[in-house]
């Protein structure tokens, strides 16, 4: 289904509707929905099921896809891409959980859209990988392609191509999905002894922006916006700076460390502020680019927010990056608009979104 504003903003990729089993048309599409009421089609009866035809078909009830697949089944894709090769899933045991936490939706989402009514993604993994397995099954000459009006259509043996992923999945799965394989990371306390100045010269602060949140006529609206934010090293130098000045006096610090490497880090302030509750701010929050989307941010997120209990407050006040994907992420920590804005910080980054989170 399509995403909503809400829905981009708290991380989905995809929705999808359980409908009831007799539903006369899905998402599959008028073919899909014609083949399997056929009389002589055998079909499944789990929220996810194939439909079979021939002698083979009962197959499809017991095995979904897996006779298709080790038996010489061809794929038809008609306008699609690899991305709706259901057939690609049947490999997917063998995925390290790291990737696949890539996609999980948060608490946050699994509220609003419970499991056994909506299936749901969220989450960018650095890198598509199923269009890596496409493009080399292209390559290998696997795929045959032709047009049919304005229609691609892509016509190959499933193992043939499945096997690639399964492949890939086995030699190098982070490779695959762009997705560094770090060495056990540790968070730490930030003091002297693991952070100083020079902590951050390796530090990736890189960000394309496209798209900004902005209030116009008292209702926020994604306008263009078009920017790229990337710190120099004398940036993080000066960062690095601040954080030493403020550690362990008027803040709190925790860092992600691969090895000796800070990858990320945040700050939260012992100031305890509000009328209508008591606020602490998050001062800093951040995560080197190479290692964005691995649940280090969260991690991080959730020290921050038991240090913030610790000092006494009800709530943690940010003032967040108004990029669309900024502020994605903190909709999926569950961040919301903040109740009471804080004028001084407002007026310090008059184009930052205000943001609050409950402890």
């Amino acid at each position: 289904l399509p995403l909503s504003e809400e829905d981009k903003k708290l991380g989905i990729t995809v929705k999808i509707k359980v409908l009831p089993p007799d539903s006369d048309r899905t998402a599959m599409g008028i073919v899909a929905d014609t083949f399997r009421k056929l009389p002589d089609t055998y079909t499944g009866t789990d929220t996810i099921s194939t439909s079979g035809w021939g002698k083979h078909g009962k197959e499809a009830v017991t095995g979904g896809l897996d006779y298709p697949i080790h038996n010489g089944g061809m794929a038809l894709m008609l306008g699609v891409d690899i991305y709706k090769l259901t057939a690609m899933h049947y490999v997917e045991r063998i995925t390290p959980d790291v990737i696949n936490k890539q996609f999980e939706p948060t608490e946050e989402i699994n509220r609003k859209y419970p499991p056994d009514e909506w299936f749901m993604e969220a989450g960018h993994p650095p890198v598509k990988a199923w269009y890596k397995i496409q493009d080399m099954a292209y390559e290998k000459g696997l795929i045959k392609e032709t047009i049919i009006g304005e229609c691609k259509i892509m016509f190959f043996d499933i193992w043939s191509v499945v096997s690639l992923y399964e492949n890939e999945l086995r030699r190098d799965p982070y490779g695959l999905w762009g997705i560094i394989q770090m060495r056990e990371i540790q968070y730490k306390k930030l003091d002297a002894d693991c952070f100083n100045t020079h902590s951050l010269d390796s530090f990736v602060r890189h960000q394309i922006v496209t798209e900004c949140w902005r209030k116009v006529h008292n209702k926020w609206v994604l306008v263009p916006n078009p920017f790229v934010e990337s710190w120099t090293i004398e940036q993080c130098r000066e960062v690095a700076g601040d954080i030493v000045q403020h550690m362990n006096q008027d803040q709190t610090g925790f860092g992600a460390f691969d090895g000796e490497r800070i990858i990320g880090f945040a700050t939260v302030s012992h100031d305890i502020f509000g009328e209508t509750a008591n606020y602490v701010e998050l001062a800093c929050f951040q995560v080197s680019e190479d290692y964005r989307h691995q649940g280090i941010g969260k991690k991080l997120f959730t020290m921050i927010c038991e240090e913030a209990t610790r000092l006494g407050a009800d709530k943690l006040y940010i003032s967040g990056h108004s990029s669309k994907e900024s502020q994605a992420a903190y909709q999926a920590l569950g961040c919301r608009h903040a109740d009471e804005i804080n004028k001084i910080l407002a007026e310090k980054e008059p184009f930052d979104v205000q943001l609050e989170y409950i402890l």
